[in-house]
C-alpha cells in the first residue's frame, strides 16, 4: 500500500518542523540530483523516502509504525 505522502500535493500546506541536518557530501548530492531530476525539493524528497522507508518497515513488522 502506497504512503499517502506520495500521492500529496506539493501545496497542501501541512504542520511542518524546521530541522538542520547534517549529511554526508554523497548523500547530499544524491539528494540534490534526485530532487532535481524529480522537479521537486530536496525537503520533498526527503519526506517521501522517510515515508516510504517507513510504509516498508510497516508491511514487513505489522503494527510496529502507524501512520495516519
Amino acid at each position: 500500500m502506497p504512503s499517502p505522502h506520495i500521492g500529496m500535493s506539493t501545496s497542501k500546506k501541512q504542520s511542518r518542523y524546521y530541522t538542520g541536518v547534517s549529511l554526508e557530501p554523497e548523500v547530499s548530492a544524491y539528494l540534490d540530483d534526485l530532487a532535481h531530476r524529480m522537479r521537486m525539493s530536496r525537503s520533498w524528497v526527503l519526506n517521501t523516502i522517510v515515508h516510504e522507508y517507513a510504509a516498508v518497515l510497516a508491511l514487513l513488522f505489522v503494527g510496529a509504525f502507524r501512520w495516519q
